[in-house]
């Protein structure tokens, strides 16, 4: 069971408006129509993994195996898409979270 609201209160303390998530991508299907993207920030001395509340903000699946988003699509900058998605989720704005290639 999913629960967006819990996960878009913790993506708010984790990723303040204004602020950049880093994105990587960990696997890319064979037909390059999906990929596997970790969605991660820094925290004091440590660096964390959102991936799973992203996945739950954004109502996609979680790839336990990878820790990551499982997106599907081609074309076009793939972690953008989900640093713009998150921005519009949490803040109504796309742009206002920025997205970081690791």
């Amino acid at each position: 069971m999913r629960n967006k609201a819990h996960a878009e209160y913790h993506l708010k303390q984790m990723i303040p408006k204004g602020s950049a998530i880093y994105t990587t991508v960990m696997q890319v299907a064979p037909s390059g129509m999906s990929r596997h993207i970790k969605v991660m920030r820094p925290d004091e001395d440590q660096v964390v993994n959102l991936s799973y509340y992203v996945a739950e903000a954004l109502e996609l699946p979680y790839r336990e195996k990878t820790g990551s988003v499982f997106v599907s699509g081609c074309g076009m900058n793939m972690c953008f898409w989900v640093a713009y998605e998150l921005g519009e989720k949490l803040y109504g704005d796309g742009y206002s979270i920025e997205q970081r290639n690791v």
